[in-house]
């Protein structure tokens, strides 16, 4: 057993013991001392979102813990987590959870990211349907919190499809899996070699910004 999978370990030892906010400071002050950690960072804010909302019965109240550090990978997990646990969650109560965190005159950061890692946990928690998931994001009346929770579904999508790396609670530390193993299999195409603007050539024009922010990926991988 490697200091590596001990670091991770504690941080993860933090959470069950102290709570998700002490353990993203915990992780931000390994970080402070070994810099690799920041590229692992995010994914192993997003296995402690995770591993946060299921110790805590899956209670979304969970997110007023989350910190905003490693590109607020904690949000993004315990939406996922969420709804995962939680796919019949109606979208407007889905997406409550989002505009509960808006302040006015504070920063829309955490709503931001809450928005963005709901358009994960749809697409997760829905069996990876992209319009089905692009239309729980639609319930957000605020026109940038929708942008962003499409832009999760994006993401989630192509994470899935591509197969790339993330972290499962229930595995080894340092083990490196794909989203390919989650929860659900692809129930459509994700993507066409013979269609390199496929899904957003097929999807409204609401919805082609956020599909083209990612599909430069998709591009050069296919």
């Amino acid at each position: 057993v490697s200091s590596r999978d001990l670091n991770v370990a504690a941080v993860f030892l933090t959470a069950r013991d102290h709570g998700v906010g002490a353990a993203m400071d915990s992780l931000q002050a390994i970080a402070k001392n070994d810099s690799t950690y920041w590229t692992e960072g995010h994914m192993i804010a997003h296995a402690l979102g995770r591993y946060a909302i299921a110790a805590n019965r899956h209670d979304p109240a969970v997110l007023s813990q989350c910190r905003p550090t490693f590109q607020a990978g904690c949000y993004h997990g315990v939406l996922e987590g969420y709804m995962a646990a939680r796919p019949d969650v109606p979208p407007a109560k889905a997406t409550a959870l989002c505009t509960g965190l808006l302040t006015p005159g504070k920063s829309r950061f955490a709503a931001s990211e809450c928005a963005h890692g709901l358009g994960h946990g749809f697409a997760e928690g829905l069996g990876y349907d992209l319009m089905q998931s692009l239309r729980g994001c639609d319930a957000f009346a605020d026109a940038d919190l929708r942008g962003e929770c499409h832009d999760g579904v994006f993401m989630e999508n192509e994470v899935h499809g591509l197969g790339m790396p993330t972290m499962n609670v229930g595995d080894s530390a340092v083990s490196m899996h794909s989203h390919m193993m989650m929860h659900a299999a692809p129930t459509a195409e994700r993507f066409r070699a013979s269609d390199l603007a496929f899904p957003c050539d097929s999807v409204g024009t609401q919805y082609q910004p956020s599909c083209w922010a990612y599909q430069p990926l998709v591009i050069a991988n296919l």
